[in-house]
């Protein structure tokens, strides 16, 4: 039990170079796979999945930071989130990291598959 609540905080202490690496490598996969077929049927069902949720939390939006953000989630077969890179680094960046990470999302067309998304 203690290593798995030890692995769940270093899990979520992502530093801002880490975060930008994973935001490069997921922008990455998303130019590799958006033209493959059903990625933009299922962005559109990613997209009401996370209204449904309630994942774009207020309090994000109210943490310094850029202005804009451009995040790109990657999902995986079973349909959970499991990267959240960021553009920038920074509190609000890192806000809805936390948020998205862990996140159930339908089951995607093919895996891993990266979704972006303008926060501003």
């Amino acid at each position: 039990m203690n290593l798995l609540i030890a692995a769940l905080v270093i899990a979520g202490c992502v530093s801002p170079r880490q975060a930008t690496g994973q935001y490069e490598s997921a922008r990455a996969l998303y130019l590799r796979t958006k033209e493959l077929p059903g990625f933009a049927d299922y962005v559109n069902v990613f997209i009401e999945a996370r209204k449904a949720q309630h994942l774009d939390r207020a309090a994000c939006y109210q943490k310094t930071g850029p202005q804009r953000i451009i995040m790109i989630l990657i999902v995986d077969r079973s349909g959970r989130i499991t990267e959240a890179g960021s553009d920038v680094p920074g509190d609000k960046a890192g806000c809805f990291r936390k948020v998205f990470l862990g996140a159930r999302m339908p089951i995607p067309p093919f895996a891993p598959l990266a979704v972006p998304l303008a926060i501003e």
